[in-house]
């Protein structure tokens, strides 16, 4: 706006849009309830188990009143950092494993283990070895990272206890794993996209579709039925190609089917892989006509004409803002709440030609509010940490990704295949409705 000055730098916000990469790592545990994570440190403030557990996830037992809590710190001293750690870590897992018998546990390192040069992996692999507990040492190169690489990281050593044992068994096809889907609490928005997913496979012929991770324990998921075919979400980032390898199964790596096209692009495209083009035609005729019959009023009376930013992670980003085009909006402008990664890239310009927002917290929010009073700003789509920033302008908040503390949902609510179509369509054309009672009571406040 006319004569606003940007933060000065030594007030601005220490933070980017990029989440923490322990993050990742965290919520892939939450996802897995009978695996553990060790952090190697002191009692750190900033990666506390409480940004997912009560906040982001209101179903997540990350942390319990028992005192049974998935993360766990080793609480190391100035003098264990220079010393060594090795003792205190032994004696962590082992406690890990005598108090709750889990079936994996990861193994974080922080910063300060790293630098100081501590090679934890021999103490790791010993005890793994000896308890016959798996454990998942984290990178430690990685910290720097994003939480999707963290979440793929962690990912990537839950998928390698998926390889087979021993005789392997016959298969009763066609088998689907989708795998890389980020699941990261246990409420109806990710559960609800595991069941949809399920849904649209089955209903071009797929005989068992499993979703790896599901909020299943691992347990669970070391007795699944051979895959014929593993469908990578991930953009090749967590070991996807390697378990299709090793299971001698087909492999295809796939965008997120977020939106009618996407979703359309996506069945066809393993329906060509298994054979399953005339059922999967006939599926996507059916439910092409109920969907676009009920958006064909909706989409031109609530969006189109109307201006968005979108700030999601490298998965979503491209798909999500294909997807608001679809319903008629204009895309203002992207940002991205993680790293490029290996496969993908954070930048508007290759995702769809969209321009970028800047990337320190203090520059976006004076980016937003001077394209809110442009005209170029109706809805924000982004997590709860970008919302928050604007939370003051008379937005329609489409909060999505991670984290998001202000939306929750106790049934099933998907955001991805033609069910997430309706689900996101419902939640904005909401939101325009309650915008409109804001305008309403606030004029009604200034005739008083």
């Amino acid at each position: 706006m006319p004569g606003e000055k940007p933060v000065p730098e030594e007030f601005e916000i220490p933070y980017h849009l990029a989440n923490p990469y322990l993050d990742g790592a965290y919520l892939l545990v939450n996802a897995v309830p009978d695996t553990w994570l060790v952090y190697n440190a002191h009692d750190c403030g900033y990666y506390k188990a409480e940004k997912i557990a009560g906040n982001h996830d209101l179903f997540s037992d990350l942390l319990d009143w028992k005192g049974a809590n998935r993360i766990v710190r080793t609480n190391l001293d100035m003098a264990e950092y220079v010393l060594g750690s090795d003792d205190r870590l032994s004696k962590k897992l082992l406690q890990v494993v005598a108090r709750h018998r889990p079936a994996s546990i990861v193994v974080a390192n922080s910063n300060p283990v790293v630098v100081c040069g501590h090679d934890t992996a021999a103490v790791i692999r010993d005890l793994s070895a000896s308890t016959g507990v798996p454990m998942i040492a984290l990178p430690g190169h990685k910290t720097e990272q994003d939480h999707v690489t963290g979440y793929y990281d962690a990912l990537r050593g839950v998928l390698e206890l998926l390889r087979p044992r021993g005789k392997r068994r016959r298969r009763k096809g066609p088998v689907v794993w989708i795998v890389g889907y980020l699941f990261g609490r246990r409420e109806g928005d990710d559960l609800g996209n595991v069941v949809e997913l399920r849904r649209l496979l089955r209903g071009i012929g797929a005989r068992v579709v499993e979703v790896i991770p599901d909020g299943s324990p691992l347990r669970h998921l070391r007795r699944l039925a051979p895959p014929d075919l593993v469908v990578d979400l991930s953009a090749g980032e967590c070991g996807a190609v390697e378990l299709a390898e090793c299971w001698d199964a087909g492999y295809l790596s796939t965008d997120l089917p977020l939106g009618i096209d996407a979703s359309e692009r996506w069945l066809r495209g393993i329906a060509a892989r298994l054979g399953l083009q005339q059922p999967a035609e006939e599926f996507i005729a059916r439910e092409l006509a109920e969907l676009l019959e009920q958006l064909e009023w909706i989409t031109p009376r609530f969006f189109a004409g109307r201006s968005t930013v979108v700030v999601a992670d490298r998965l979503l980003l491209h798909p999500l803002g294909k997807f608001l085009e679809e319903l008629g909006f204009l895309v203002t402008a992207v940002g991205c709440s993680s790293g490029p990664g290996s496969g993908s890239s954070n930048r508007g310009e290759t995702a769809g030609g969209w321009a970028n927002l800047p990337e320190r917290i203090g520059e976006v929010r004076l980016f937003l509010k001077r394209a809110h009073a442009s005209g170029e700003l109706d809805v924000l789509v982004a997590n709860s940490i970008i919302c928050q920033l604007v939370g003051d302008l008379p937005l329609v908040f489409l909060e999505l990704g991670y984290p998001a503390n202000y939306f929750h949902c106790l049934r099933h609510s998907p955001y991805l295949g033609f069910q997430g179509v309706r689900v996101l369509v419902e939640r904005l054309v909401n939101g325009f409705g309650s915008l409109s009672l804001t305008w309403a009571r606030t004029g009604m406040e200034a005739e008083k």
